[in-house]
């Protein structure tokens, strides 16, 4: 390719040379010419000089200095002409597009454009955005450099893409309004900013934000005796709350099975298996099946085993319990009512196997009570005094008949014989399984052998013992130990029907099953991993048997999206379904399974009981 500026450069410098013919006056003519300033556009330059110097006669001085002079004024006020150049059109949207319909450059052939011409060119529709490019064929480096840029538009675009379903995904449903509305918290006030700048440009003296010390929760001690329902109560005084408490646990009443009904369900009666995976398929939850049942953490759940209506009770944090009617939808309370027996957590909460009017609740404040739905009262079925006052409190319950409860005193190492024909201030016999430091987490009764127990602690013991059994030195001896964890046991129980599994749970993030078909001295189960990490906040999880199938366990979970796990108890334990769903947006330590419907239950930290239902 020919550099032009180089090449008129070279030109004016041949011209300034002096010819052979020319006289010393004629000196001052190269001189006065000037350099020129403007830089000339890359076209034929050369075609240009040949035509000019060819017209020039060379034969004498003067017709050499005229030729000089003309083709130097050629040079300097030279301005090339507007050349018609074939144009290649990139398209930023469709990569790249080419047109190859111009003849004129194949020939050589240049003509300028007109001022028309090239107004109509520049008022092109802004459809598409198109660069020119002058060269004829793109090189390379430009073919590298469009190929880069449409990778990273895709690239870019597909990121964008993924953030919008990351975040549509990720995004929470709100908390259910449903049943017991939440007590808003105050907002916190911080005194105005003010600059120093305005102020005069003195500094103002600092003035931290302190606030109001927050008074811990006072802990009343409830009377050891039968507590009336106005007495439990929230606003016990108002006669219209009062009058819908009543209305509500007399339809309850009238609802629930027969004592008969209620021990043939529990007994000899078991529900069809079939496949529950296919029946896990069809169980959901929507916002209505999602219900604020108490007003603190739930810590245990319990559902009614009747058939007739689902009803779900839960234990709270500061001592409540609460009631929830699942098919009652339309009333101003959602079919949720709550009640204080209590002052402490409520830890483990039952409905008696032998009065379907009755729920069965064991709290920290060292107490065991009865709700009556009938009565319409909270009947103490053991608090003793001197346990209370020195320290001690209740863990669990366990029913054993109509009369009789096995009760763990924690602080005292000591399992209670409660008989609610003797009385509620005492123990008819106690048995102790641990050292006085060493509190029972958990407890279990064998359910086709009375005599059987179990009971875990926080010092990865779980242990079978045989109330027959008392031991030489006031220390029961244990007829099995079940090994293998090596941190706290939050829940250790028996399978419902036969008793001839156990399924426990612990912080050292495994389930074990145990076969306890025939007792040994030790056992050591099959252990699957799971994360048990709930932490501070989150009550420990605690596993549940279908209460009709001895091969069935539900859980709950740490994973995302939050869930609820169904497992087989077989040899070993394998998950088969979970649980989910949009309006499941929180983890549910504590869940229960209906005996007869496909029902299961989950409540979380905040006192929100979640419902799968078929």
């Amino acid at each position: 390719m020919i550099n032009y500026d180089c090449f008129r450069q070279k030109m004016v410098r041949a011209l300034r040379r002096k010819p052979s013919n020319i006289t010393p006056r004629m000196k001052g003519v190269s001189h006065g010419i000037k350099k020129p300033k403007i830089k000339t556009t890359k076209t034929k330059v050369a075609s240009a000089l040949v035509s000019t110097t060819a017209s020039v006669p060379s034969s004498t001085a003067a017709s050499a200095l005229s030729s000089k002079r003309v083709v130097l004024s050629s040079i300097v006020n030279y301005i090339p002409p507007k050349r018609q150049t074939r144009a290649r059109t990139i398209d930023m949207n469709e990569n790249q597009s080419e047109d190859d319909n111009d003849d004129d450059e194949k020939d050589g052939n240049y003509e300028s454009e007109s001022e028309d011409e090239s107004k109509i060119k520049k008022k092109k529709p802004k459809q598409q955005e198109k660069v020119n490019i002058e060269h004829a064929e793109l090189s390379e480096f430009e073919k590298l450099r469009l190929k880069n840029i449409q990778k990273m538009q895709s690239m870019m675009s597909g990121i964008l893409e993924s953030k919008t379903k990351l975040f549509s995904a990720s995004k929470k449903s709100a908390a259910s309004k449903r049943g017991l509305l939440t007590n808003p918290k105050p907002k916190e006030v911080l005194p105005p900013r003010k600059s120093s700048r305005l102020s005069g440009g003195m500094v103002a003296e600092i003035s931290r934000y302190a606030p109001e010390p927050v008074e811990e929760k006072e802990i009343l001690t409830l009377p050891l005796k039968t507590l009336e329902l106005q007495d439990t109560l929230k606003n016990g005084d108002d006669e219209s709350e009062l009058k819908s408490a009543r209305e509500f646990l007399e339809n309850i009443s009238f609802n629930l099975k027969s004592e008969s009904d209620i021990a043939r369900m529990n007994g000899s009666e078991e529900k069809e298996k079939g496949d529950y995976e296919a029946r896990f398929e069809k169980m959901t939850i929507n916002e209505e099946r999602v219900v604020k049942i108490v007003p603190d953490r739930i810590f245990s759940m319990a559902i009614h085993p009747s058939s007739h209506k689902v009803l779900v009770s839960a234990g709270a944090k500061w001592g409540g319990v609460g009631l929830w009617d699942v098919a009652d939808t339309s009333s101003k309370e959602h079919g949720v009512h709550s009640f204080t027996p209590h002052t402490r957590p409520v830890n483990c909460m039952s409905w008696d196997r032998y009065n379907s009017n009755q729920l069965v609740t064991t709290s920290y404040d060292g107490t065991t009570r009865v709700l009556d739905t009938e009565k319409m009262q909270h009947r103490l079925v053991y608090g003793d005094k001197d346990f209370i006052e020195g320290g001690g409190y209740m863990t669990a319950h366990s029913q054993i008949d109509a009369f009789t409860y096995l009760v763990a005193k924690g602080g005292s190492g000591c399992v209670g014989l409660v008989d609610t024909r003797t009385g509620f201030d005492k123990t008819v016999q106690e048995y102790r399984i641990f050292n006085p430091r060493t509190s029972p987490k958990c407890i279990d009764v064998h359910p086709v052998q009375s005599n059987i127990f179990m009971s875990a602690n926080a010092k990865a013991g779980c242990f079978i013992y045989d109330t027959r059994n008392q031991g030489k030195k006031g220390l029961m001896d244990p007829i099995c130990e079940l090994t293998g964890h090596t941190k706290s046991v939050s829940s250790a129980l028996f399978s419902p029907i036969t008793g001839n599994k156990v399924l426990t749970i612990s912080y050292d993030d495994k389930l074990r099953l145990f076969d306890t078909s025939k007792f040994e001295a030790q056992l050591r189960g099959k252990e699957t991993r799971h994360n048990n990490q709930t932490g501070r906040w989150l009550t420990p999880f605690k596993a549940r048997w279908h209460p009709g199938n001895d091969d069935l366990v539900f859980t709950g979970s740490m994973g995302r999206p939050r869930e609820m796990e169904a497992w087989q108890a077989g040899s070993t334990l394998s998950r088969i379904f979970s649980f989910t769903g949009e309006h499941l947006q929180s983890i549910c330590s504590i869940i229960d399974f209906h005996p007869t419907l496909d029902v299961l239950v989950g409540g979380n930290s905040s006192g929100r009981v979640h419902a799968f239902i078929s």
